[in-house]
């Protein structure tokens, strides 16, 4: 479970270092929006969960980064209507 917030920590540093975050958006809320959409279903694109219950890195984020291919990515911080279902 430690791992999996961390993981979430990393999330929203690599968010706000990439510039997606909204004016005036504070760190916790937007670890709680990220919370929520994991407990929603959220699966996060290039990690996977293991059976110890820790995260593995896939692979396929500095391609798509070096590229600019955000396509298929949801802005899991601004508005959503998985935030909202």
């Amino acid at each position: 479970m430690l791992f999996g917030s961390i993981l979430l920590v990393f999330i929203t540093r690599l968010i706000f270092w990439l510039g997606f975050t909204p004016a005036g958006a504070t760190c916790n809320g937007l670890y709680l929006q990220a919370r929520r959409l994991q407990e929603k279903g959220w699966q996060p694109r290039w990690f996977r969960k293991d059976e110890d219950d820790s995260y593995c890195y896939l692979g396929g984020y500095w391609e798509a980064r070096e590229k600019g291919n955000w396509d298929g990515i949801p802005h899991i911080f601004g508005q959503s209507s998985a935030l909202t279902g």
